[in-house]
């Protein structure tokens, strides 16, 4: 959920609600409120990206780096909102879930490799025990 990835990157920076409310301008209770829907404008996510140093892709991805449970289609409405204000925004907003999602396929299939590769290696090394 949104609101576990913003309480995880609190908890690094040694920072609060509060602290994140100011430098938004809005209030604790709006933030509290957006957690609770966990939905919020993306001018608020953008907000929250510079606030903690990430991208907002951040946001839309997992903590395990999977795609798709960190926001929900209240967040996509925001964003096909706000889309009409920034021509091409929606389209580049699903090219990047796009490749994401590629990319984090992509690593699952590497990370599987590596760990067959690595049980090659180990048994290779092995000594063979006779009988």
């Amino acid at each position: 959920m949104l609101r576990d990835r913003i309480y995880d990157l609190l908890k690094l920076k040694n920072a609060t609600v509060k602290d994140l409310a100011l430098h938004l301008g809005t209030s604790e209770a709006s933030l509290y409120r957006w957690f609770r829907e966990d939905s919020m404008e993306l001018k608020y996510l953008r907000g929250i990206a510079e606030y903690f140093n990430k991208d907002v892709v951040y946001f839309f991805t997992s903590s395990n780096g999977s795609e798709g449970d960190a926001f929900n289609v209240k967040t996509v409405s925001k964003v096909n909102k706000e889309s009409e204000s920034f021509p091409g925004l929606k389209d580049k907003y699903i090219a990047v879930l796009e490749e994401n999602s590629r990319l984090q396929r992509e690593i699952i299939e590497l990370k599987e490799k590596l760990a067959q590769y690595s049980m090659q290696l180990e048994q290779r090394s092995m000594p063979k025990q006779t009988g």
